[in-house]
């Protein structure tokens, strides 16, 4: 009964077809500190917390290298012999209190693991898939994974070029391999599987040793050139593409983050896409499912995302500019068929004023951040079209209801109503109403239990 429940928990946040996806896209935020690594009774402060605010899915990566045994174990898929302890917690914590588990598995392996000294140089695929298998057996009620952190970034996965070649997607492609086959062999083979967790862009004008553009790994990995056609002779056994089969999985997990300019800035590069250039990627799949590189259409989960604040980062994106900008990016992903998860990354900023992640909803001492932390509860966008207005916005923890939708002409007017939008199963409201001298108008909703969101502007 148990693992009918969690098959019908993912049932319910995976819709059937991807139209629909952008309707119910579930959120998920990921914290990785603040779950793993603090006391049982942090753990379940936060996990009270997330489920307040509305989330649905927690993410979690699961370290291959901090779990693992120092010496090399004679049965690597032998769930006694690594350290579960706190994913035990986690998992037993979401599940009471409705939420889904999603393990991210990977990102760095043990010394025994690797032909060297660095936990990412080219880790060994077959000890992967063991471990993979280990999880499955361990976590039955676990049905969302996905493989290894940002492969196409040389701190994560190395070598990422070699005499000239791309050899990151070729390793990245060994582990994708195994990891389906150890899920498999867990009896996990029908789970969400998704490949890719790749960072967006690059700020070189062409790709460097340390980093491959992600649309340019994707093709890399299905062992397709620019144009899309499969590697042949020497180029394909340099890349390790004899024998292709399609690649495994269920979906693309992407981290869409922006430029400096927020979503409203797209990158220049045609192989880098953020959370504004989300047609390239759906582009580059669509192609690689017509060449049958991969096995379906692939949906777009958005896995990691947010904003850098200023403060306490000084070179970081001004505070009050992230509520709009985190209201644009989430209609972005609303609007897209493809998209079928959102995301915020993390809960709490990192120590530290520019190390580490500055992109939390609260500060490093636990302070709510002003207007982030509301905005991530209630986004709001208002987007012009010609005499009408879109309004599009959330109560990330209502799940029905309604709201009132409100205008006003200037900053201390009277707030006159527009009347009412009802709010999906997922807290969501999307409707257009048709008023006069939009672009001088302020917009924003009230209701549903909640304070009012933020005022906006339309903006075209």
């Amino acid at each position: 009964m148990l693992l009918l429940a969690a098959m019908l928990v993912v049932a319910a946040l995976i819709p059937a077809a991807p139209a629909a996806a952008n309707k119910t896209q579930p959120t998920m935020l990921q914290d990785d500190p603040e779950l793993l690594y603090g006391s049982s009774a942090l753990r379940a402060k936060r996990l009270d917390e997330f489920k307040s605010l509305g989330v649905d899915v927690v993410k979690v990566r699961v370290r291959w290298r901090d779990l693992a045994p120092k010496k090399r174990p004679a049965n690597g898929a032998d769930p006694s012999i690594y350290g579960w302890g706190p994913y035990d917690e986690i998992v037993s914590g979401a599940e009471a209190r409705g939420l889904t588990v999603f393990f991210q598995l990977g990102g760095t392996a043990p010394d025994w693991a690797t032909p060297g000294k660095s936990p990412v140089a080219n880790p060994n695929a077959g000890e992967f898939g063991k471990f993979v298998k280990a999880a499955g057996l361990h976590f039955p009620n676990v049905h969302v994974w996905s493989v290894w952190n940002e492969p196409n970034l040389k701190s994560w996965l190395s070598p990422q070029v070699s005499g000239g070649v791309p050899q990151a997607p070729r390793i990245y492609r060994g582990l994708a391999n195994a990891a389906s086959s150890g899920l498999a062999a867990s009896g996990h083979g029908s789970d969400q599987l998704l490949l890719g967790e790749l960072l967006p862009f690059t700020r070189t004008s062409r790709n460097t040793n340390n980093k491959i553009r992600p649309l340019a790994f994707l093709r890399e990995a299905a062992c397709v050139d620019s144009h899309y056609r499969p590697f042949k002779g020497k180029a394909a056994k340099r890349r390790g593409c004899k024998g292709f089969k399609s690649l495994p999985g269920t979906g693309l997990a992407y981290h869409p983050y922006t430029l400096a300019g927020g979503p409203g800035v797209r990158t220049p590069n045609k192989d880098d896409a953020t959370i504004s250039d989300l047609s390239r990627i759906t582009h580059v799949l669509s192609k690689l499912r017509s060449r049958h590189r991969i096995k379906s259409s692939w949906p777009i989960w958005i896995t990691e995302f947010g904003f850098q604040s200023d403060p306490p980062d000084r070179y970081a994106t001004p505070i009050r500019k992230i509520p709009g900008f985190m209201a644009r990016s989430e209609y972005i992903a609303y609007k897209n068929r493809r998209v079928v998860s959102f995301s915020q990354y993390p809960l709490i900023d990192d120590a530290g004023k520019v190390d580490g992640f500055q992109s939390g909803l609260r500060f490093h001492n636990g302070k709510k951040k002003k207007g982030v932390f509301a905005a991530f509860q209630r986004p709001f966008y208002a987007r012009q079209s010609g005499s009408r207005v879109e309004l599009f916005g959330a109560v990330r923890a209502a799940g029905g209801g309604a709201v009132t939708l409100q205008t006003r002409t200037s900053r201390k007017g009277k707030w006159k109503s527009l009347g009412t939008a009802g709010l999906n199963s997922r807290g969501y409201f999307d409707k257009r109403v048709k008023v006069s001298r939009v672009s001088k108008r302020y917009f924003r909703f009230t209701g549903a239990g909640q304070p009012a969101s933020r005022s906006a502007k339309a903006q075209r």
